[in-house]
């Protein structure tokens, strides 16, 4: 069964409707199990991040790469979902419509990417800091500690 192109420029290269819904039926599968699995994720480390409070920065934070996670990978499930339809579209002016707004909606996914990627290493960065400075504490009441023990030790 030949799919009715109005034009060959369309999809030169997959002519059978049977497997262009196949390919595409696959890809959208794909997609939506990928989107499910990350929303599953997200949703345990949101889940242990409330149960395990460190402060309230960490728990803001938590909230927020919740939110940022959440949605990048709801949208990987509406691309998936849309590729489905792209099969409908014969219109070669509705085509580049609609892969314009599927490169969009990509865009969009790796902006979250790149700013959940930031503010994950900015808040990392100010842990390390903190860290440090416990650390720097930590180790000078240890000296001060020795120190004491040591004379009462001499005297």
């Amino acid at each position: 069964m030949q799919f009715p192109f109005p034009s060959p420029r369309i999809s030169p290269l997959l002519a059978d409707a049977n497997e262009t819904i196949a390919v595409h039926g696959a890809f959208c599968a794909l997609l939506l199990a990928i989107a499910a699995g990350l929303m599953w994720h997200h949703t345990h480390a949101w889940n242990i991040a409330k149960i395990q409070p460190e402060n309230l920065r960490a728990i803001e934070f938590a909230r927020a790469q919740y939110r940022r996670r959440m949605l990048a990978s709801g949208l990987v499930g509406v691309v998936g979902l849309a590729i489905l339809s792209a099969v409908s579209i014969r219109d070669a002016f509705m085509a580049a419509c609609f892969w314009m707004a599927m490169l969009m909606l990509v865009l969009w996914i790796l902006a979250l990417a790149m700013i959940d990627a930031a503010q994950s290493f900015k808040f990392l960065r100010q842990q390390h800091r903190r860290h440090l400075v416990e650390r720097a504490e930590l180790q000078a009441e240890l000296l001060r500690e020795i120190r004491r023990l040591r004379e009462n030790k001499n005297d």
